[in-house]
């Protein structure tokens, strides 16, 4: 056990983790990169996959995001290249990406409190 205890001392700390994380984002940021990575795929030039591959971007190293949620961030961005043909395939993958994203990586409503109240007459 001694020969552990200096490593111990370099573990972070549970209670040290949760300060200073940035907020977990809205889903309002995730629908605008949801649909910046359609038009993407529909339109396949600078002018619309430079601000999907730039939102995906930033969002990939955010550190209150899943590992799942990172691989569709990363898809997006490696998807929302400019091609010189924009095939079936690619536009399909960057639609599944983008339907993905709202289902993977949107934050999770809270949970309404319930009331003392009864929902049924028949409930005591």
């Amino acid at each position: 056990m001694l020969q552990l205890s200096p490593l111990l001392l370099c573990l972070p700390l549970p209670a040290a983790l949760g300060k200073d994380l940035p907020p977990y984002p809205s889903n309002a940021e995730f629908r605008q990169l949801q649909l910046a990575t359609q038009d993407c795929g529909r339109e396949n030039n600078d002018a619309t996959c430079t601000p999907a591959r730039d939102k995906a971007d930033r969002l990939i190293d955010h550190p209150r995001l899943s590992a799942s949620c990172k691989d569709v961030l990363w898809e997006i961005r490696e998807g929302s290249e400019v091609t010189a043909v924009n095939s079936y395939v690619r536009r399909e993958a960057l639609n599944r990406a983008a339907g993905d994203l709202m289902v993977i990586c949107r934050a999770q409503a809270k949970p309404t409190p319930t009331t003392d109240k009864p929902s049924s007459p028949f409930q005591q």
